[in-house]
């Protein structure tokens, strides 16, 4: 027979602590699991967002840098040079009434963005004489082989420019009509027999991404750290509900001794026998 006078407690107690043991290892476990696969994945994600992120934005500033030279072709170059004071050239620097051709123009651009996040180049197989001397590597090879046979796709890569990571974007440069007067007229032209849609050269737009790969690094420690602390604190609660059963049940358990050892000292009382009827 039990002492307890609430077996219902009693049994709260027991399922509780039942509980309170079953999750002492599992939630551990999973937490370190959860925190070990945040760990190997979210620099992962965030490095491909911020690849992905730099591509769609370097080929905006590609079709930008199209329609900035496509401007100062038609609305510049044309209008400045049609009365014949002055001349469209590649080698216009230091020259009076000379301006550059559309081309150069982005040449001249790419130098002043040459130490920024974001830079630009445009090349080809036919340099003018003057950027004769400019060496392609591997990327800007094989983007021209690809683009010249793939005009309309994109040719991209991950790279290390000075320590740091860099997104490489190409786009095809196709010849418009403007364009093919231009070269094809030009004695300077190492080509001359260009036709509308032909691939000029390539635009290349080359994206910093360093800071977006730091920011991640940061932000998958911080959710680590929220993880092993929400972690800690689960695991407190759970131990602390367990020492508290276990002392209630020790409270319970005192007092039931006491009890009992307070009925067994207690004085007996004499059980009266009833007497029978005299004989």
């Amino acid at each position: 027979m039990s002492l307890s006078n609430d077996p219902v407690a009693d049994g709260n107690l027991r399922h509780r602590n039942s509980l309170a043991w079953r999750l002492i290892l599992p939630v551990p476990l999973t937490l370190a699991v959860v925190v070990a696969v945040i760990w190997a994945l979210l620099p992962r994600i965030m490095e491909s967002t911020a690849t992905h992120d730099a591509l769609l934005s370097n080929q905006q500033v590609a079709n930008q840098f199209k329609i900035i030279r496509g401007y100062y072709s038609e609305f510049v170059a044309t209008k400045v040079t049609k009365d014949g004071q002055y001349k469209a050239t590649h080698n216009h620097k230091g020259v009076d009434k000379a301006i550059p051709i559309p081309a150069t123009f982005m040449h001249d651009l790419s130098e002043l963005l040459a130490e920024k996040d974001t830079t630009f180049r445009l090349y080809s197989r036919y340099p003018f004489s003057g950027r004769k001397e400019r060496k392609l590597d591997d990327f800007q090879n094989e983007a021209v082989a690809f683009l010249t046979a793939n005009p309309k796709e994109v040719f991209w890569r991950n790279d290390v420019r000075d320590g740091r990571r860099v997104v490489r974007t190409a786009v095809a440069d196709t010849m418009g009509p403007s364009c093919v007067a231009c070269h094809n007229s030009d004695p300077n032209s190492p080509k001359q027999d260009w036709k509308v849609g032909d691939v000029r050269g390539v635009f290349e737009i080359s994206s910093v991404i360093e800071p977006q790969l730091a920011h991640g690094a940061w932000l998958s420690n911080l959710i680590v750290i929220g993880a092993i602390g929400f972690g800690v604190l689960l695991g407190s609660y759970i131990v602390r509900g367990m020492i508290h059963t276990d002392h209630d049940r020790l409270l319970r358990t005192e007092s039931l001794l006491e009890r009992a050892e307070a009925i067994a000292r207690s004085p007996k009382k004499p059980v009266a026998v009833p007497s029978g009827p005299a004989t």
